[in-house]
């Protein structure tokens, strides 16, 4: 089970921010980060109970951060970038 998926600083004003996943067991899972087309911008995988992952997104907008396992989406999350 996920115990906290969570993204900081959102929004962010200089296009840096962490995801921070915590899971009661590891697990592989997925995370991608999609433009508001649908357009992987950045995706990762970790195996891991508690992990920080650093973003960096160049471009200002909306992104959503989406936490798979086995290619289905568990949850997401918004992100904004000023």
């Amino acid at each position: 089970n996920i115990q906290s998926f969570d993204i900081f600083p959102n929004p962010s004003t200089d296009g840096q921010s962490f995801i921070h996943l915590d899971t009661d067991l590891a697990k592989a899972y997925q995370i991608r980060v999609v433009d508001g087309l649908g357009r992987t911008i950045q995706s990762l995988s970790t195996l891991q109970q508690s992990s920080i992952f650093p973003i960096e997104l160049r471009q200002a907008g909306v992104y959503y951060v989406l936490l798979q396992e086995n290619g289905q989406t568990i949850t997401s999350k918004k992100l904004m970038i000023k």
